[in-house]
């Protein structure tokens, strides 16, 4: 039972369903490798926004009161308010990050 009587004339539509399948996977994997590196991207810079909030968050605990905190990935400014602290963390690559500390007395 052949199903397939003209073999000169299907070889170019499974050739067509082929490439397109092929196509489809490899733009498929790159679509998902670019959107794994953007996401480990923006993980990494919210550990680095967040690792300067909390190390300037330690700074102001332990007495230090500057307005701006530098550090070699980008800087930290500090608005003191009545009843909280509010820290604004900016990287080097424009990622920002808030921290709001609420004072108890």
């Amino acid at each position: 039972m052949n199903l397939i009587t003209n073999k000169r004339g299907s070889i170019l539509p499974l050739l067509l369903v082929g490439l397109f399948l092929t196509q489809l996977c490899f733009f498929s994997v790159c679509y998902i490798y670019k959107n794994q590196a953007e996401t480990y991207q923006l993980l990494k810079e919210h550990y680095q926004s967040q690792s300067m909030l909390l190390m300037t968050e330690q700074f102001i605990k332990e007495g230090e009161k500057e307005n701006v905190y530098s550090y070699n990935i980008g800087d930290v400014s500090v608005s003191y308010e009545r009843d909280r602290i509010i820290l604004t963390s900016c990287l080097n690559t424009g990622y920002q990050g808030n921290l709001i500390i609420t004072i108890e007395e």
